[in-house]
């Protein structure tokens, strides 16, 4: 996501990351979430216009390098949780869109993914290995 911009657009992605964790960091438990479209208020608020592409792109980015510990989605929007046994069921349920899209993306037939197991500590997790 980040990687593949010129660096001006990284600079000011990064400051919109910010912005976005400064958002969400005391948005604790699924009662306190909020909405992408909530989020994009506020920061319209702060004079910053982007789209809801943008914002979940930045979302991402700011789970994958974990600038907000355990920031899971849900239907009623982004909150953090604080609750071990939430985060295994959302990873659960990530697991499983993950295996959907595996499966549609193989049934192009063209460079199909071959699933690979492999253990991070005492987890398990999947990785795809490209094979074409």
């Amino acid at each position: 996501f980040l990687s593949q911009r010129p660096w001006f657009w990284l600079s000011s992605s990064l400051k919109l990351a910010y912005s976005v964790t400064s958002i969400l960091q005391n948005r604790i438990g699924k009662q306190n979430s909020l909405t992408g479209s909530e989020i994009l208020k506020i920061l319209r608020l702060q004079n910053i216009s982007i789209s809801g592409g943008k914002l979940r792109g930045i979302i991402e980015y700011i789970r994958q390098e974990r600038k907000l510990i355990w920031l899971i989605a849900c239907g009623k929007g982004y909150y953090l949780t604080r609750d071990r046994a939430e985060v295994i069921a959302y990873c659960a349920r990530l697991r499983a869109r993950i295996e959907t899209q595996w499966k549609t993306h193989n049934s192009y037939g063209i460079q199909p993914l071959k699933p690979k197991k492999i253990k991070i500590g005492q987890n398990q997790g999947v990785l795809f290995d490209n094979y074409s």
